[in-house]
């Protein structure tokens, strides 16, 4: 199966924005575009590198959640909605995890990288 890298990162930045827009309007925080933006491609660039060869730590738990948290920090900027937006984010980012997974017919698969081009939290 062919992967590739540019396709990662445009899906990436596309979903993150999506699910950071959707966390936003969910949430009443007033919207940025640059920052929502800037995550968005931070974003991307992290899903991007985690289908890299040798880069599969970054695609754990740990780094994942980490990631979530920066995307929703630079995304909003407040501090004090850090752990409400942190998990709506994580659910948001893993819905859409699962949505493209069940789209490319693969139900289940967590190696998202090779096979749905998203990963599950980021």
């Amino acid at each position: 199966m062919t992967v590739y890298l540019d396709m990662i990162f445009l899906l990436n930045c596309l979903t993150d924005a999506a699910a950071l827009y959707v966390t936003g309007r969910l949430s009443g925080l007033p919207l940025e575009r640059k920052r929502v933006l800037a995550a968005s491609l931070l974003g991307g660039t992290y899903g991007a590198l985690c289908a890299l060869p040798g880069w599969g730590a970054a695609a754990s738990l740990l780094p994942q959640a980490a990631a979530a948290a920066g995307l929703v920090r630079l995304a909003f900027g407040r501090r004090e909605f850090g752990r409400e937006l942190g998990r709506q984010q994580a659910v948001d980012e893993y819905a859409a995890y699962h949505a493209c997974c069940h789209a490319a017919g693969e139900p289940g698969t967590h190696n998202t990288a090779d096979r749905c081009g998203k990963h599950p939290l980021l």
